[in-house]
């Protein structure tokens, strides 16, 4: 199903797995439009009964700067809990760079993996 969101440049397309929420994110890669995206992602997980969810954000166009990667991270963190397990798929060739995020979460207590090779962030994602 595709979400509802009031951004400017990004889709949202969800479906419930067998034990987590699955979100694809298509569109120019826009901070704000990522920052509104992150409660509605929860939201939409809390509805569903899971704790657990699978972002893929490589079908996005474009790359944040540095700052913007912190931020989004601290703001996941805040939204998301340390409770909740999140893996975040990103093209091979922005993996480097998304690893700001990832390195800022878990340093803020979340349960947060990026990578781009999918059985590795399931395995993670679906692991105790």
């Amino acid at each position: 199903m595709r979400l509802p969101l009031l951004t400017r440049s990004l889709s949202v397309d969800a479906e419930a797995a067998e034990r987590f929420m699955r979100f694809r994110v298509a569109g120019e890669c826009n901070a704000l439009d990522l920052q509104r995206m992150i409660p509605v992602l929860l939201e939409v997980t809390e509805k569903n009964g899971f704790e657990r969810a699978y972002i893929d954000t490589s079908p996005m166009i474009g790359e944040l700067q540095d700052f913007d990667r912190y931020s989004l991270a601290e703001s996941f963190v805040k939204h998301w809990g340390t409770q909740r397990r999140i893996v975040i798929e990103c093209d091979a060739a922005k993996l480097q760079g998304s690893r700001l995020f990832e390195t800022v979460a878990v340093n803020r207590s979340g349960q947060v993996r990026i990578g781009n090779q999918s059985d590795e962030l399931l395995g993670w994602l679906l692991g105790d």
